[in-house]
C-alpha cells in the first residue's frame, strides 16, 4: 500500500511532541512491513527539505505559516497523481481540510480538541482563527472515518456531530524494550517528563512544591523535556526559593528520559488538556505512578486510585496533598506502582500499528482503492 500522510511536524522538529511520537512510531512499523509511506510536514530551521527517517520518505515545505498552502499546492500539483492509496491526515494541529481537495480515501486521526488552550499557545488573534478552523473540523469531516487515542476524544467528536460508526478508538503504546523499572531514588522524587510548554501548566506544579516541601523537606522536584517554558519556570523556581530543589532540564534522549522515569517515585502532569497521555503510560512502564489533574483524557490514562491519583483541575492544593499522600506512604506507592506497571503492559506500538494497518485497509477497501 502506499500511503500519503501530512502531519504539520515530523520527529526531528525541534517542536516535535506526543502527537509526532504516536505518528512516527506507528507509520515507521507500518513501513517496515513493506508498505511505502511519504510524510508531507513543514520545514524548521536546518532541516533538509527531503530525507529518508527510519522507513518513512520525509518531505519537509515551507514553515508553519506557509505549510497549509504548500500541502495543498503539492497535493494538486504532484501527489494526486502519484498513485497512493490512502491519504492520512494527522489534525494535532490546524486542519488541513483534505476532505475539500483529496480524491483517495481518507483517514484522519486526531488527538484532542484544544479549544480555549490555543489562547495561551498563540497570540490571541492567531488563536482565533485557530479556533475557528477547529470549529469547522467536524463539519468538513462528517464523511471521514477518524482513528481517535482516547474514548475522551471519540467522545468529543460525537458530541460534535461526528457518525459514532465513523471512529474507532486505536490506543497509544509503549516500547516495552526500552521502559522498564529501575532502581528508585534514595530520596523522594517527584518528575515530569514531556513537553515543557504553557499549557502543561508546570507553573502549577512548582507552585505545588512548596507545600510538598513543607511537608516532605527531603523531596525533590525535576522537570525536564523540549519545548519554550523553561526559563519562567526556573524563575518561578528561585522566586518562590526552591533553587537547589527544583531542576529544569531541556530535551532529552530515550536513556535519560528511562533513567529519570525509573528513579521517579511518582511522575506529575498538571496539564489543561490532553488526548490520552503517552507520558503517563512511559511512566507506568517504568512501574511509576502517575498523579493528575481529572480532565479529559488523562482520566483515560490514569485509573484513579488503581494506577495513580487524579485531583480537581486546577487545584494546587490538593494537587500538593495526593503527591504528599503517595510520597509518605510506602504502601501505597508499592501499590500504585505495580498496577500501574500491570496497565502499561496492554499498550505496545506494535498493536498500535498493526490495528492503524487494519483500518488503513478496511478504509481503502470500502472505497475501492487498488491495493499493491
Amino acid at each position: 500500500m502506499r500511503i500519503l500522510l501530512f502531519n504539520w511536524r515530523d520527529i526531528a522538529n525541534p517542536q516535535a511532541g506526543g502527537a509526532e511520537v504516536h505518528m512516527h512510531e506507528v507509520f515507521t512499523r507500518i513501513a517496515r512491513l513493506g508498505h511505502r509511506v511519504t510524510l508531507v510536514c513543514c520545514g524548521f530551521p536546518g532541516a533538509r527539505s527531503r530525507e529518508a527517517l527510519d522507513g518513512l520518505d520525509v518531505i519537509r515545505l515551507g514553515n508553519w505559516m506557509t505549510y497549509p498552502f504548500l500541502a495543498f499546492a503539492f497535493y494538486k500539483i504532484k501527489a494526486s497523481k502519484e498513485g497512493f492509496d490512502a491519504v492520512v491526515e494527522d489534525i494535532s494541529k490546524t486542519p488541513l481540510f483534505t476532505p475539500l481537495y483529496v480524491r483517495q480515501p481518507i483517514l484522519a486521526i486526531w488527538h484532542m480538541r484544544h479549544g480555549a488552550v490555543l489562547f495561551k499557545l498563540a497570540p490571541a488573534p492567531l488563536a482565533m482563527v485557530i479556533y475557528a478552523l477547529e470549529s469547522l473540523m467536524p463539519r468538513v469531516y462528517r464523511h471521514i472515518p477518524f482513528a481517535v487515542v482516547s474514548p475522551s476524544t471519540r467522545d468529543v467528536l460525537i458530541s460534535q456531530g461526528v457518525d459514532p460508526q465513523k471512529v474507532e478508538i486505536i490506543y497509544n503504546g509503549v516500547d516495552p524494550g526500552n521502559l522498564r523499572p529501575g532502581t528508585r531514588s534514595g530520596i523522594p522524587l517527584l518528575v515530569y517528563v514531556g513537553r515543557v510548554v504553557r499549557y502543561k501548566q508546570l507553573d502549577h506544579l512548582v507552585k505545588a512544591f512548596t507545600l510538598i516541601k513543607q511537608r516532605v523537606p527531603s523531596a525533590r522536584l525535576l522537570i525536564a523535556g523540549k519545548g519554550n517554558d523553561h526559563r519562567r519556570l526556573k524563575r518561578l523556581a528561585t522566586t518562590l526559593g526552591l533553587d537547589g530543589t527544583v531542576a529544569v532540564e531541556g530535551a532529552l534522549n530515550e536513556d535519560r528520559k528511562r533513567s529519570i522515569l525509573q528513579q521517579a517515585w511518582l511522575y506529575a502532569i498538571p496539564s489543561m488538556c490532553e488526548g490520552w497521555g503517552i507520558s503517563v503510560i512511559e511512566a507506568n512502564a517504568c512501574g511509576t505512578p502517575a498523579i493528575g489533574y481529572d480532565i479529559a483524557g488523562l482520566r483515560d490514562s490514569i485509573s484513579h486510585r488503581r494506577t495513580g491519583i487524579l485531583v480537581p483541575a486546577g487545584d494546587i492544593e490538593a494537587l500538593a496533598d495526593a503527591s504528599v499522600n503517595v510520597l509518605g506512604d510506602d504502601a501505597l506507592r508499592a501499590s500504585l506502582g505495580s498496577r500501574a506497571l500491570e496497565h502499561a503492559a496492554l499498550f505496545s506500538w506494535d498493536a498500535s500499528a498493526a490495528a492503524f494497518l487494519r483500518l488503513l485497509e478496511r478504509v481503502t477497501s470500502q472505497r475501492g482503492a487498488p491495493q499493491e
